[in-house]
């Protein structure tokens, strides 16, 4: 109920108003430019309970203030195979929860990507995404930043539907870590594990403006596009990752391949660490 009443509060504080695990992609140049002239139609939730209610306020509010890609519009998942059936050509945007195998055994996944149509909409998996955003186990953990993760799906399509990024691997771009140098990174409490709430221990290890926050500042800067904000999101996808993400545009800046618990989803301080010694070497 806690949980709940927090992401009621801050739906009614905000009117409404959210704005798109990291910016991932698996499409080619030209599904990307075929996603750009085609409408995509975004699934909502049946609306049975606060959760679907909460998601679809979410994803409404987001597209409309920030998808600017192509076309697209809401559909029931009560109707949505009247339109995806047979029909190969067209796009939608939906997000899974599911357990799926990876090196490191069975992991929890949650995602919101694009997917080609042509069969049921229950047969789809995650793994058919041809873009996607990884966020979080569940609704609670990631609709503070679900406004950077639309952004950050928009980005990833841009940049594959670029000519320039044909033969590039998406993974090159997060390696810019000069914005570090002046703005501040914030870090969600329940990413760190006991051992690491004293701000003290990050201190002695990444030597630049950090701040540990709760799940409403966090909120607060994405909404408000806080360009000074970099905030850090834990993975599970490429069996652990960690992203730095720009609350303002929601652009990925830099990606740690973690060894991150993938079932307690808790920072290391060498990731700290490796991230404050790229931002010293610098020139």
């Amino acid at each position: 109920m806690k949980q709940i009443s927090f992401l009621l509060l801050v739906l009614v504080t905000s009117a409404f108003t959210f704005k798109a695990k990291a910016q991932l992609a698996g499409c080619s140049q030209k599904e990307a430019l075929a996603v750009k002239n085609s409408m995509v139609f975004v699934i909502l939730k049946q609306e049975s309970d606060d959760v679907s209610k909460i998601y679809n306020s979410l994803v409404k509010d987001a597209m409309k203030k920030y998808w600017t890609f192509c076309n697209y519009n809401f559909v029931g998942i009560d109707t949505v195979d009247k339109i995806l059936i047979n029909n190969n050509g067209l796009y939608f945007i939906r997000t899974f929860d599911e357990q799926i195998l990876s090196t490191n055994g069975y992991i929890n996944v949650s995602s919101i990507g694009v997917l080609r149509g042509g069969k049921p909409y229950a047969t789809y998996k995650h793994v058919e995404e041809m873009a996607w955003v990884y966020v979080r186990k569940d609704l609670w953990e990631y609709a503070p930043r679900f406004d950077n993760m639309v952004q950050a799906l928009q980005n990833t399509l841009i940049w594959k539907a670029n000519p320039e990024n044909e033969k590039k691997d998406i993974y090159s771009l997060y390696t810019n870590v000069k914005p570090f140098k002046e703005k501040v990174l914030y870090i969600e409490k329940r990413d760190l594990s006991e051992k690491l709430i004293d701000i003290a221990k990050i201190q002695s290890v990444y030597k630049f403006k950090v701040k540990i926050v709760d799940a409403d500042e966090l909120h607060k800067a994405v909404t408000a596009q806080d360009e000074n904000v970099i905030y850090m999101h834990l993975t599970n996808n490429r069996n652990a990752s960690c992203f730095f993400i720009s609350a303002k545009g929601g652009v990925v800046l830099w990606e740690h391949t973690a060894a991150i618990n993938t079932q307690l989803q808790l920072i290391h301080l060498d990731i700290l660490e490796e991230l404050n010694t790229a931002i010293e070497a610098l020139k």
